[in-house]
């Protein structure tokens, strides 16, 4: 509803006025570039193409100026697709690019009445899990108001920032939310949660999720993560062996290495 687009878009304002100035002169050195009218004239999923290939080749800038182009050629023509302006989105943040971001996001949802989709969030997702978790957290609570079902990059995107707290219940939550949503936890979900806690040296609750992992998600006692590891994926195996290189537990590495060579064999 208008209502709730108008409401979604003065939440992402409220971002825009704690961003400084960084990126503003690098924005208007690389703006307003000479861009061709395309041979085949200006069309949706023309300009969709055009800007997947642009981002392909890092030309994030160019690709928001292309756009901006196609609404100058086509004032009266239709709205792009939503999918385009989520590659863009997620181009940008990709950059660190928070002012391009919201800036985007309003003309999509104010000016051209586009409704945000799941892949919309996950963009704003990321976005606040790099600035701010707290509002990370209320923009997941948005998207429920709104009823937008969460996919499993929202999970991902959700736990891979979640597992920066000194608690992790909350990445637990996530976890077993997914049981909810219907939407099982599978072992990227596990190396995603996994990789995180490795990378802050938290190598106990690593050592935890691996449990799970194990276990598919089933309650799991300390053992279990130097259990039987023979039904355990590739992905969930090279964590393992991380976590354990790091714990200098050789006969749990050792085990992990028996797994791969039968999963080789």
């Amino acid at each position: 509803s208008q209502t709730r687009e108008l409401n979604f878009a003065s939440q992402l304002k409220y971002i825009d006025q704690k961003i400084d100035n960084r990126y503003r002169l690098y924005k208007n050195e690389n703006r307003n570039r000479d861009i061709p009218d395309p041979e085949g004239g200006w069309t949706t999923g023309g300009v969709h193409d055009a800007v997947a290939t642009m981002i392909d080749k890092g030309e994030v800038l160019m690709a928001v100026d292309y756009v901006s182009k196609y609404y100058s050629n086509m004032n009266d023509g239709p709205s792009l697709r939503v999918e385009t302006y989520n590659n863009l989105l997620a181009a940008l943040v990709e950059k660190d690019n928070s002012e391009l971001v919201v800036q985007i996001l309003e003309e999509m949802i104010t000016e051209r009445n586009i409704e945000p989709d799941v892949q919309t969030y996950n963009c704003i997702l990321e976005m606040y899990g790099r600035q701010n978790i707290s509002e990370m957290v209320q923009t997941a609570k948005d998207m429920n108001a709104a009823k937008i079902a969460p996919n499993r990059e929202t999970f991902h995107t959700l736990i891979r920032h979640l597992s920066k707290l000194s608690d992790i219940t909350p990445c637990m939550n996530i976890v077993q939310n997914m049981f909810r949503q219907e939407i099982a936890p599978n072992h990227c979900t596990y190396k995603v949660l996994m990789d995180s806690f490795i990378m802050q040296g938290r190598y106990e609750e690593a050592k935890q999720v691996l449990s799970q992992a194990i276990c598919k998600g089933e309650s799991a006692d300390e053992d279990a993560s130097i259990a039987d590891f023979s039904a355990s994926s590739v992905d969930v195996l090279g964590s393992a062996l991380r976590i354990y290189a790091h714990m200098h537990d050789t006969e749990s590495l050792q085990k992990v290495f028996d797994a791969l060579v039968i999963d080789d064999g």
